[in-house]
């Protein structure tokens, strides 16, 4: 299982830091719009239609709060000198498996009305990706070449 895990994250990884190179977004940004995603889906995809039933309002309403929550939780991984940079990558295997053996078992029966948990496991897996250092992105040279973006000028 852990070789499952390694190469989705492998796969997340290079997904993640061709986004950063091209874009400038990192996979920090790509866990951030994936839990946005999450709770878009469930406020207007169950909340909304089930809106006359307390109990489904009630759980929807804790799911929004927990995802909002988690939304609130990601960060920028601290670097450090190891070969493995976000600790995210060792903690929580067992669970991201699990949420991918969920997906997997029970996507095609829930897919065309909800895709929030298929979002939360995108961002956990994101979560999970190392961030390449800073630097400008293409479009962003790009964009400089043609003198659209020019540099910052302080003040003083």
């Amino acid at each position: 299982m852990e070789r499952v895990d390694a190469f989705l994250i492998s796969l997340f990884e290079r997904f993640a830091h061709w986004t950063q190179r091209e874009f400038g977004m990192t996979a920090v940004h790509l866990a951030r719009g994936c839990y946005c995603v999450a709770i878009l889906f469930r406020i207007f995809g169950r909340m909304v239609r089930d809106w006359g039933k307390w109990g489904t309002v009630a759980w929807d309403g804790f799911i929004v709060f927990w995802l909002a929550l988690r939304l609130l939780e990601v960060s920028e991984p601290a670097s450090s000198s190891g070969s493995v940079m976000n600790p995210e990558k060792c903690r929580h295997q067992v669970g991201r498996i699990l949420c991918v053996v969920l997906v997997v078992i029970f996507w095609p029966l829930d897919w065309p009305r909800d895709m929030w948990f298929e979002c939360v496991v995108l961002a956990m897996y994101f979560q999970a990706c190392d961030v390449l250092p800073p630097s400008a992105s293409r479009v962003r040279q790009f964009l400089r070449s043609l003198g659209g973006l020019r540099p910052a000028v302080d003040a003083a």
